[in-house]
């Protein structure tokens, strides 16, 4: 799961050379957010939570306000065009730096489909 979700955000994020260990953390924890949403949207949700995400972003200091709901769509989309038969749900994450790159720890679990 870890692969993948790396891959999931990628676009967003740039190269990884340029990440510090705390852009790592808040990128993975918006996408796992959205991931999540996704799951449970076509799992039944009917999109509740997504749209509780996109409430909670016009709630954000700025500069954050104005580019949450384009990240959140961006995501939404690009966990449906390419991850769309996953149905696993992110439970936590830990990320650690190591000495070239990141280590991404995924506790996940399947989601029953509706």
């Amino acid at each position: 799961m870890s692969s993948v979700l790396w891959e999931f955000i990628e676009p967003w994020m740039g190269p990884r050379e340029q990440l510090t260990l705390e852009i790592a953390q808040t990128s993975l924890e918006v996408a796992s957010q959205v991931w999540n949403a996704v799951v449970l949207e076509q799992c039944g949700d009917e999109g509740g939570r997504l749209r509780e995400l996109r409430e909670h972003a016009c709630r954000l200091p700025a500069p954050h306000t104005a580019e949450m709901p384009d990240l959140i769509d961006f995501y939404r989309q690009r966990k449906l065009a390419l991850f769309g038969a996953d149905h696993r749900e992110i439970l936590g994450f830990e990320v650690t730096e190591t000495k070239d790159d990141f280590h991404v720890k995924i506790e996940s679990r399947e989601r029953d489909r509706a």
